[in-house]
């Protein structure tokens, strides 16, 4: 069995709590990019310890494959959405606003 996903996991809690604390705590916790778009259980994984922040995610919304929703589970004090990353788009903006 590997550990990288347990690794994955206890950096991305890292990441979120040390940032919740520089910023004085969160509005929101959004999920996106190549695994927070498609890897749900990364992120329920990511939630679970970090319930101290007012987290917890609807399993059912969680696993939804449709991007773009709110997954925030009952009685969370924060909202916690999946939204699709459209780095193409950008991308091409910003091909075009150069010619």
């Amino acid at each position: 069995m590997s550990l990288t996903p347990d690794i994955h996991v206890h950096r991305l809690r890292a990441a979120i709590a040390s940032m919740a604390a520089s910023v004085d705590g969160l509005d929101a916790l959004v999920f996106t990019g190549g695994v927070g778009e498609n890897a749900p259980v990364i992120g329920a994984r990511a939630v679970e310890g970090l319930a101290f922040l007012g987290l917890s995610l609807n399993p059912t919304k969680n696993e939804d494959s449709s991007i773009g929703h709110l997954i925030r589970g009952e009685g969370a004090q924060l909202r916690t959405l999946v939204i699709r990353a459209r780095e193409d788009l950008e991308i091409a903006r910003e091909v075009r606003s150069l010619f």
